[in-house]
């Protein structure tokens, strides 16, 4: 017999199975989905960081809300519409790209139009990119919370592009179907509730199930359950109020809103997850490359890793309790984690490379190659190696 927090979750697939007939399972299939599910975990930044340095998802209940004074005394939800009240409000003219589920289209609002939507609900739709930085949602939601740890702020210009933290909003019924991000993500919820469904990259296509950012797609990306259940990276949870989803960019997802959606969510890059991060930049190429024609992104591994590495060397000076905050002390788990998973070939890429390298070094870890191995060119502006 199963409990009734496993009824919940049965119900909450049936419903999703609703919007998206690719959630196609038995009840038999779902025992074997109960083994992979990521439950919610009381929060603590030792949690956070382990996650980081394992590569694995993690939902974490009671962090910190990313909501402002005077709103933060509010419960999630009211807060939450109190937020897309000063939307409605705004005499913001930028424009916003929203997803429209009935066919597909992408349409261009401005954010008193997006929360007319919201309160109309009679569309199902979904937008992940209403930005928050340097602009009037920054008044309404302090994005340090989720970014304290992010060392993409402390990059150049084009690295902290890459942080795109915003505000998402999302209708019930609203499927974003599968594809992967360049760096690792966090998702806060205020209000609703969303079914996340996540594997490895690179396994799943191997297995059939495809990636929209790293396929030339038609159509819609394949998914198939029971090709998803077959494989060991396979996991999936559900998303909801005060619940923030810590995600690793090496797993594509597919996300299918449960209940109307409010929520906040970015990327970053931290202490635990920079190495693992770099490498599969270098060896396998960020998407952000992936369109630049003009090679205008080029630098941008070089300019984080020059910040990472800046870090590391200003926290051997500061106090722990500086360095316990941005995940110091995961660094060699987190080297650990890479020397374990990746073949030798690709180390010894790795080691000729700055990017990877001028990291790596600073970490004491039992890694398998010499620093004397010459590297195969320099980055500019590089600070002073581990003696």
């Amino acid at each position: 017999m199963w409990d009734g927090g496993q009824e919940a979750l049965w119900e909450s697939l049936s419903k999703a199975r609703s919007f998206d007939a690719s959630i196609d399972l038995s009840r038999i299939d779902f025992d074997h989905m109960m083994a992979r599910y990521v439950p919610p975990r009381g929060y603590s930044r030792e949690r956070l960081f382990k996650a980081m340095a394992d590569r694995e998802p993690a939902v974490l209940a009671g962090y910190p809300s990313p909501v402002r004074p005077p709103l933060d005394v509010l419960g999630l939800c009211d807060a939450a519409r109190s937020i897309v009240k000063r939307m409605a409000e705004s005499s913001d003219e930028s424009t916003y790209s929203v997803t429209m589920r009935a066919d597909g289209r992408r349409v261009q609002l401005r954010p008193r139009e997006i929360a007319e939507l919201w309160h109309k609900q009679t569309e199902v739709f979904g937008i992940s990119d209403l930005y928050i930085r340097n602009t009037f949602m920054e008044e309404l939601i302090d994005p340090s919370g989720l970014s304290n740890f992010n060392l993409l702020l402390k990059a150049s210009h084009g690295a902290r592009s890459q942080e795109m933290f915003s505000f998402v909003i999302s209708a019930e019924g609203m499927v974003t179907d599968s594809h992967s991000d360049d760096p690792d993500s966090s998702n806060f919820c205020l209000e609703g509730r969303k079914l996340w469904i996540f594997w490895d990259t690179y396994a799943g296509l191997a297995a059939g199930l495809q990636d929209a950012e790293r396929l030339l797609l038609t159509t819609i990306p394949r998914f198939d359950i029971k090709a998803w259940l077959s494989m060991p990276s396979a996991r999936w949870c559900i998303v909801g109020p005060n619940d923030t989803l810590f995600l690793p960019a090496n797993f594509t997802h597919k996300v299918i809103t449960l209940e109307n959606y409010i929520g906040v969510g970015g990327f970053y890059v931290s202490l635990p997850n920079c190495l693992s991060l770099i490498a599969d930049w270098i060896y396998r190429g960020p998407l952000w490359s992936k369109l630049d024609r003009k090679s205008s992104k080029a630098m941008l591994i070089g300019d984080i890793s020059l910040a990472v590495q800046k870090t590391i060397l200003r926290l051997r000076d500061c106090s722990p309790a500086v360095g316990q905050a941005l995940g110091y002390g995961f660094l060699d788990l987190s080297a650990q984690n890479v020397i374990r998973r990746l073949p030798r070939s690709q180390m010894a890429m790795l080691w000729s490379d700055p990017r990877f390298r001028n990291i790596a070094e600073n970490i004491a870890a039992p890694w398998p190659l010499s620093n004397d191995l010459p590297l195969a060119f320099q980055l500019g502006n590089s600070p002073s190696r581990r003696s």
